[in-house]
């Protein structure tokens, strides 16, 4: 068979296996290498166009591949690192830390290491990078440190200004509560350690909200950031100036010696706030309340402690007058707590009905007979009794309770009158309500006066607004405006407590006010000389202006005597009749129970 025909056709088949076998073979490698080839292409397109940057460093950190990204992003030219130490590319602040981190992995045979780090560009500008290494320092093709570097600058910014709001103020910049809070508590512990005195002052601005409500939140924002800026200046580079919101702010002063540096830096603060702010197109005198707590090395109290304690002493500050300071005082926190208190009570008290109005009359000092009555609000609280608006009108002014309870006043007052007027149309009465600082600064009050007189049916003229004279003097061109407007509507407007102030001639003719409610305290002086002349200058002005004049508190008869011979015209106080409820005050007029006085 071997050398038969069989044996050949075998053989032919085995060479032609064989020769298939070969060209699969070949066909296979061929392939493979297609793929390989492929795949470089592929990789190598995907690195000449991905945004990272990638390079390979040597274990002296040389670069000795760059990623044309390397060029696009921070701008060096091809190949233009090559043979370069990295850390060139490294900002100073972090050359050290990644030198040591990539040491560490070398030695301690890590594969992967991440970090972030600032990368120089071509003209020297840093910008943020999430760089991975990866360790293939063993691997025969690379022999390196393969390095991904991530362009993370934007969302470093991002990341920084959400920090940033977390710990500021957005409007002012300064430390915001919860900064604050920690700082504070920093502050305690180094006290404790190294034995040292700190303080935190709470600062509160007077009658803030009334720039809101008159010129509008984006004048109010103008002023804060102007006070923050002024805070600013007056404390020292070590101290932290806060705002915690509203017109909230505080003040950390590290390391004083005692409390009377801490005093004498609140002293600076309202100097430095005392200086006009503008806001918009006006210029405002600025006042604030200052609260501080000082603490020892050995004070026991916390952080939170010792912010209360200073929010409790600026409470007390603003009660006795605002724009002043006090040192806190442990007896404070039984007056803050009846006061905050008093301020739930109060937001009660309106939703109960627990507000009304009693009247007290107006005579004419030649015979004593009624001409009106004014309207004086009274708080029956149930358990406290009857609370005077002293104790009150503040804490109704601080919360902005004020305006609500200052419509329903005029409501009732106005209701009222016409009551009077529908029972005794012939006797012509008239009304006389006060209206509160906020109130003339509201920029509803037109609106709630014509609205009060509407719903009432009273005739505009028979309704008198009683101003005080410090409300003419806080905001003067928003005053003359308010009173123009409030003219209009057909009222008449009184000028309060006449006399506490610095009117003069000049000054009041700027005003639309038809009478001088001339204060009670010319009367305690008595009936000597310089009192007389007090009352005798108030009278001529009066004359002077077409304007009536008023005399309140008059409780003897001899003080009636001596305005009548001055020449005053109207008048009101005990002597007369006190303030009395609705319908006391209805049955008081109807009989004209006025005192049977003799004249004098």
């Amino acid at each position: 068979l071997a050398g038969g025909p069989v044996s050949g056709a075998l053989r032919a088949t085995a060479r032609a296996l064989k020769t298939q076998v070969a060209l699969a073979l070949d066909s296979a490698v061929l392939t493979e290498e297609v793929h390989r080839r492929r795949g470089e292409a592929r990789f190598g397109s995907l690195v000449r166009h991905a945004s990272d940057l990638i390079t390979v460093l040597d274990p002296d950190l040389m670069v000795t591949y760059q990623s044309p990204s390397v060029e696009r992003v921070l701008g060096f030219g091809s190949d233009a690192i090559l043979g370069r130490p990295f850390t060139e590319l490294v900002c100073a602040a972090d050359r050290e830390r990644l030198t040591r981190v990539l040491s560490d992995a070398m030695a301690a045979g890590e594969e992967v290491k991440a970090l972030e780090c600032a990368l120089l560009q071509s003209d020297g500008v840093e910008r943020q990078f999430q760089i991975l290494f990866t360790n293939l320092l063993d691997d025969e093709h690379v022999g390196g440190f393969v390095l991904n570097a991530r362009d993370v600058s934007e969302r470093k910014v991002f990341e920084d200004e959400l920090r940033h709001q977390a710990f500021h103020d957005t409007v002012t910049g300064l430390a915001n509560r919860a900064s604050f809070s920690e700082r504070v508590r920093h502050a305690i512990t180094r006290g404790r350690r190294e034995r040292r005195t700190l303080a935190v002052i709470f600062l509160d601005l007077d009658d803030f909200k009334t720039i809101n409500d008159s010129l509008g939140h984006a004048a109010g924002d103008q002023v804060l950031v102007e006070v923050a800026r002024r805070l600013d200046a007056t404390v020292r580079g070590a101290d932290t100036a806060a705002r915690f919101g509203g017109d909230e702010f505080a003040v950390l002063l590290e390391d004083v010696t005692d409390s009377q540096q801490a005093a004498d830096t609140a002293q600076r603060i309202l100097e430095a706030l005392a200086a006009p702010i503008r806001a918009g197109h006006k210029e405002l005198a600025l006042r604030a309340s200052l609260g501080i707590s000082v603490a020892l090395h050995d004070d026991a109290r916390n952080a939170d402690e010792l912010i209360r304690d200073a929010d409790a002493a600026m409470y007390i500050s603003k009660r006795d007058g605002k724009g002043t300071y006090r040192l806190f005082e442990p007896t404070m926190h039984e007056g803050v707590l009846a006061r905050l208190e008093l301020r739930t009570d109060l937001q009660r008290a309106i939703a109960t009905d627990q507000l009304e109005l009693h009247y007290q009359p107006l005579v004419r000092l030649s015979d004593a007979s009624v001409v009106g009555v004014e309207a004086l609000l009274r708080w029956r609280h149930p358990e406290r009794g009857t609370i005077a608006p002293g104790d009150f009108i503040p804490i109704a002014e601080e919360t902005g309770l004020i305006i609500p309870i200052g419509r329903w006043v005029l409501r009732e007052g106005c209701r009222h009158a016409q009551r009077i007027l529908k029972a005794m149309p012939d006797a012509g009465y008239g009304m006389s309500i006060n209206l509160s600082l906020k109130q003339i600064q509201h920029s509803d009050i037109v609106a709630d006066v014509r609205d009060a007189l509407a719903d009432s049916g009273l005739a505009a003229e028979r309704l008198t607004l009683e101003i005080t004279e410090s409300v003419l003097m806080h905001d003067t061109e928003l005053a003359v405006d308010r009173l123009k407007d409030l003219k209009a509507l057909g009222v008449r407007l009184a000028l309060d407590d006449f006399g506490t102030g610095y009117s003069s001639l000049s000054y009041l003719s700027r005003f639309p006010v038809d009478i001088l409610k001339m204060d009670r305290s010319f009367l305690r002086e008595g009936s000597s000389p310089a009192a007389n002349g007090l009352a005798t200058a108030v009278l001529g002005l009066g004359a002077t202006l077409s304007l009536e004049v008023v005399a309140e508190g008059i409780e003897t008869e001899e003080q009636w005597h001596v305005l009548r011979e001055l020449g005053c015209d109207f008048g009101q106080g005990f002597l007369f009749a006190r303030p009395m409820n609705a319908d006391a005050s209805l049955a008081f007029l109807a009989a004209q129970a006025v005192p049977s006085l003799d004249a004098p």
